[in-house]
C-alpha cells in the first residue's frame, strides 16, 4: 500500500520528516475494494473454467449439426455469440493495466519502461481474446468433419440433379423441354446451390471474424489511453504540417 515513491499521493502522505503515511483512503482499498475486486476477478475466472468445461462436455456429445445451416456454424452459431459477451471482462481487466500503468508514471513520478509496457500491453491484447476464443476450439474436429461430409454429398447431389436436368432436354433442340420439367427444377437447383454455399462458407469454430475483432477490440481499447506516451505528437504533429504546407 505504500509503495516505493517517496510523494504524497491519494494512499499516502509524507511528513516532515520524509516518512509515508497512510491516508484513510489506502485503508479503504486495502480493506474493502481490494477485496472485493480479488473476489469479482476470482468469480469470472471460475465461471470461466466452468463455461470452458460444459463448452467442451457439450462439443464431445453427440450433436446433431446441419453443414448447410445458415448460420455457417453448423447450428451453433449462436454460442459464437455468447462468447463475445465476455468482452466486458476483458475490457475492466484491461482498464485496470492501464490505469495501473498511469497511475505510476503520472501519479508517482516513475521513469516509463517502454520495453516492458509494450511487452505486458501486447502480451494482454493477444492473450485475453485467445483465453475466451480457445473453449470454441472444442467444436473444431466436428465442424471440419461434417463440413468436408457436407461438399461431398451436396457435390454429388448437384451432380445428379444437373445431369438428370440436362437429360430432360434433346440434343437436338435445346430450347425444347420435356414434359415435367419446369420452373420447379430451376428452384430445387437454385435452393441446392444455397445449401452448398451455405457448406462451403461453413467454419470450422462457432466464432466468426467479427466475433474475434470484437473480443480484441475489447482489449485494446482500454489501452489507447496509453498512446500519447509512446507517440511523439509533437513531432507527428510538425511532420503532418511540413507535408500540408
Amino acid at each position: 500500500l505504500l509503495g516505493s515513491s517517496a510523494v504524497s499521493t491519494w494512499r499516502t502522505a509524507i511528513d516532515s520528516a520524509g516518512r509515508p503515511h497512510l491516508l484513510p483512503a489506502a485503508w479503504w482499498y486495502g480493506a474493502v475494494t481490494l477485496p472485493l475486486l480479488s473476489y469479482y476477478l476470482l468469480r469470472w475466472v471460475w465461471k470461466l473454467i466452468v463455461w470452458s468445461l460444459y463448452l467442451r462436455c457439450i462439443a464431445k456429445a453427440d450433436l446433431r449439426l446441419s453443414s448447410a445451416h445458415p448460420d455457417h456454424a453448423g447450428g451453433l452459431g449462436a454460442l459464437g455469440e455468447m462468447q463475445t459477451k465476455f468482452g466486458i471482462v476483458i475490457f475492466s481487466v484491461g482498464l485496470m493495466i492501464a490505469a495501473t500503468v498511469l497511475h505510476r508514471t503520472v501519479i508517482e513520478a516513475r521513469e516509463f519502461e517502454t520495453f516492458n509496457t509494450l511487452s505486458l500491453i501486447f502480451g494482454f491484447a493477444a492473450v485475453a481474446p485467445l483465453l475466451f476464443v480457445a473453449p470454441m476450439m472444442s467444436f473444431t474436429r466436428q465442424l471440419r468433419r461434417i463440413r468436408i461430409a457436407g461438399i461431398h454429398k451436396y457435390s454429388e447431389e448437384a451432380s445428379r440433379r444437373l445431369w438428370a436436368y440436362e437429360g430432360a432436354f434433346p440434343q437436338s433442340a435445346p430450347c425444347e423441354r420435356q414434359s415435367g420439367r419446369g420452373p420447379q427444377d430451376v428452384a430445387a437447383m437454385q435452393d441446392l446451390a444455397i445449401c452448398y454455399s451455405n457448406v462451403a462458407g461453413m467454419r470450422i469454430m462457432p466464432l466468426d471474424f467479427r466475433s474475434v475483432m470484437e473480443l480484441l477490440g475489447w482489449a485494446i481499447g482500454p489501452m489507447l489511453p496509453l498512446l500519447p506516451k509512446f507517440i511523439p505528437w509533437e513531432a507527428a504533429r510538425e511532420v503532418i504540417t511540413k507535408m500540408l504546407g
